[in-house]
């Protein structure tokens, strides 16, 4: 027994048609909103830091002797007695 074929009528059609520009609609919508809150985000004034490049080299250099400490301390908690 072959399957049977169904057809589908030109107002299935439609409404599939209407149910996909419903949802380009929808997305455009909350795209236009998204972009709006980005832009206000943008338009906000921020947190200015204010440091001088010593402050930023002294930092830098303590995040830095930080992550060497870690790894240091974890091969030695690793790989000791």
């Amino acid at each position: 027994m072959k399957p049977q074929r169904t057809s589908i009528s030109s107002h299935d059609y439609d409404g599939i048609i209407l149910d996909m520009l419903d949802d380009i609609v929808l997305a455009e919508r909350h795209a236009k909103r998204l972009i709006d809150r980005i832009d206000g985000i943008s338009q906000r004034t921020t947190l200015c830091l204010n440091i001088d490049s010593y402050l930023w080299i002294l930092a830098t250099v303590a995040v830095a002797a930080f992550m060497v400490g870690t790894f240091v301390g974890y091969a030695i908690h690793y790989w000791g007695d």
